[in-house]
């Protein structure tokens, strides 16, 4: 609590809070109104792709700016840009009224803008958390700055379709923007000091590169984070087809909701008990645990019961998360902090599309039991193989 009252890390990770679910609750109304307009999935499809493709595109060059020092700038660019997108499609839709053939257009573009703000400011966002705290504070502030992303899968989209539902697409894309202004105003407010430039030095991307590689517990905790992704790509991908066999979709807000509640209270696990469990254990811990609730859904028949392995899943999810974000940021040097944490949102959000495909393809051929089986088992294999890597690296 002393944390999220402070005025400077306070700002930061309640602004974080209002754009994580400002991102979600817009995807959801763009979603909405792009198969209104077309009727297409695969036009939907789009809007995942325009939000996650700079991520991709652009994470590694967004950290290398970030280790140069202007992390502020970066920090109100990013945002900007986000806030501009979601302005964009409210007055888009309050004034203009787009034809139907239009809207994917215009959908797309807005959409693209907002992920190229979000992938811009996102490598900002994770380094400049040591700067805000002290070296005691630090695990804990890492933490917490997880947080915003696991109640953002929840509150956003809860959001963005009640406002759809009950107002309209403008009114929840004009409530995205003011959450962004909003964050916008908080990072002004918190008067962040100017962070000086790491030590001088290669700067490069290959340098970032080539520090990863030479460094195999960031290796492997980049490993944890993207399958960490994957893990809980399920609950958008496969939950409305399990929720269809477990009844009908009045299952999939249960489902959706089990899931962040389960990292929820993980997370005020982790919390209580921080000064005593290491990260590196929480990051394996939280892996084992995700595999575990992915395997229990394969050979699910009963609603209660596949949403209490949800439940376990999001635990899995955010302890695995927290204690690969804290080992990344504890024990990267600060020069090459921002482009390690521009990897750790290549990976983590990277996973996402190729999981959602495979999952996708599997489960209409096979079957949402055995997208799960395929799932658990490529995580114990990876979960394996990581093992190794680390036993393998302790000897040396």
């Amino acid at each position: 609590m002393g944390l999220l009252l402070d005025w400077r890390f306070g700002c930061i990770f309640w602004g974080k809070l209002l754009g994580t679910v400002a991102v979600f609750a817009q995807s959801l109304a763009a979603a909405a109104v792009v198969f209104q307009a077309s009727g297409s999935v695969a036009l939907v499809s789009l809007v995942t792709i325009a939000q996650f493709a700079p991520q991709l595109l652009l994470g590694p060059v967004a950290g290398a700016w970030a280790d140069r020092g202007r992390v502020v700038r970066q920090l109100l660019l990013g945002r900007a840009l986000c806030a501009s997108g979601a302005t964009a499609l409210w007055l888009t839709f309050v004034v203009a009224e787009p034809p139907d053939e239009a809207v994917p257009v215009i959908v797309f573009v807005c959409s693209l803008i907002v992920g190229v703000g979000f992938v811009v400011g996102g490598p900002a966002m994770h380094i400049i958390v040591p700067d805000l705290v002290t070296g005691e504070e630090l695990p804990r502030a890492i933490a917490l700055n997880t947080l915003p992303m696991t109640i953002g899968r929840v509150a956003g989209p809860a959001l963005g379709g009640f406002s759809v539902g009950v107002w309209g697409p403008a009114s929840t894309f004009a409530t995205a923007a003011a959450l962004q202004l909003g964050f916008l105003i908080l990072i002004v407010a918190a008067q962040v000091p100017t962070r000086p430039p790491g030590p001088s030095g290669d700067r490069s991307l290959r340098a970032g590169v080539a520090y990863v590689r030479e460094h195999p517990r960031v290796l492997c905790m980049l490993w944890v984070t993207a399958c960490v992704g994957a893990g809980a790509e399920p609950t958008l991908t496969l939950a409305p087809a399990l929720a269809a066999d477990l009844g009908g979709q009045d299952v999939l807000g249960p489902l959706a909701a089990s899931f962040g509640l389960g990292a929820l209270a993980a997370f005020l696990v982790l919390s209580a008990g921080d000064r005593w469990l290491s990260s590196w254990w929480v990051a394996w811990t939280g892996l084992c645990i995700l595999v575990l609730g992915n395997a229990a859904l394969a050979r699910v028949g009963d609603p209660v019961v596949a949403c209490g392995a949800f439940a376990i899943a999001g635990a899995g999810f955010a302890w695995a998360l927290t204690g690969a974000s804290i080992v990344l940021q504890t024990e990267t040097d600060r020069a090459y902090r921002g482009r390690v944490m521009a990897w750790w949102s290549v990976a983590f959000i990277g996973s996402r599309p190729m999981a959602s495909v495979t999952l996708g393809v599997i489960g209409d051929l096979r079957g949402v039991g055995t997208a799960f089986a395929a799932l658990s088992a490529f995580l114990l294999v990876s979960l394996v193989i990581l093992a190794l890597l680390s036993w393998r690296h302790a000897r040396r």
